[in-house]
């Protein structure tokens, strides 16, 4: 970066909400979101070349959402979709789990998420080891700060629950020497 900032290649669809995510080789992955024209949710996917500075659509085979996160996984070389919202503006709370493989370019839906109240705001992904884990709003105990911790396994596409924290606010997390930090 050279303190200025660069016009490259547009979006395919216009979006906004959406969820963006890097994968190995300078490409960021653009998923889902609210078509930044009118209050639908879209069901498209667009990844960004850095190198080239082009922007390819991926198969339009997504659930349409608005899509809260989403993570490269090397072992299974594939970016997993997690919850969101479904139906458009107020629509319902989704605890979908996609996966587009980028060894034969397709997506694919895997096992729901445990909660199903799903992926809400402030969810945080982590890569580590072989799984990945998702932190969700407890819906068990709706009036504390309770978070759901729920781990994927990429290459079987099952999930199974990894605890409970009770953080003071939202959480946020890193990974650092294969250990999740949560502040």
């Amino acid at each position: 970066v050279i303190n200025k900032w660069k016009i490259t290649a547009s979006m395919n669809d216009p979006r906004e909400e959406f969820e963006a995510c890097i994968i190995p080789g300078d490409k960021v992955a653009l998923i889902g979101g609210l078509d930044a024209n009118q209050p639908l949710y879209l069901t498209s996917a667009d990844l960004f070349d850095a190198t080239t500075e082009t922007m390819t659509s991926l198969p339009n085979q997504l659930a349409a959402t608005s899509t809260v996160c989403a993570v490269y996984a090397e072992k299974a070389n594939a970016v997993f979709v997690f919850g969101g919202n479904q139906g458009g503006y107020g629509g319902f709370k989704a605890h979908t789990t996609q996966k587009f493989s980028l060894g034969d370019w397709r997506w694919t839906t895997v096992d729901s998420m445990i909660d199903p109240q799903g992926a809400q705001f402030n969810t945080i992904l982590s890569p580590i080891s072989t799984e990945i884990y998702l932190f969700t709003n407890d819906t068990a105990y709706p009036l504390l700060l309770t978070k759901r911790v729920e781990a994927l396994d990429p290459i079987s596409g099952h999930w199974r629950q990894a605890g409970i924290i009770t953080p003071s606010t939202d959480p946020h997390a890193t990974v650092l020497d294969d250990s999740v930090i949560i502040t």
